[in-house]
């Protein structure tokens, strides 16, 4: 995995407090949201997109990225 989203600020808190380290909050904030940081696209020039919703159920999308 390469980036996660947590859509719902809530979910970091446990997290932050299992890490103990001390972190500036605009990390958290980019993690709060649903936009992808840059990156580089791999060998095959796709994306997997994975969402789980609050129940466990589990969606995986796989795309190809333009060139």
């Amino acid at each position: 995995m390469c980036q996660a989203f947590f859509p719902r600020t809530a979910a970091w808190d446990s997290l932050k407090k299992a890490l103990k380290g001390t972190y500036e909050d605009s990390v958290w904030d980019h993690l709060a949201g649903t936009t992808s940081a840059p990156f580089e696209a791999g060998d095959h020039r796709q994306v997997a997109v994975k969402v789980i919703d609050d129940r466990g159920n589990e969606l995986l999308v796989v795309k190809p990225l333009g060139r």
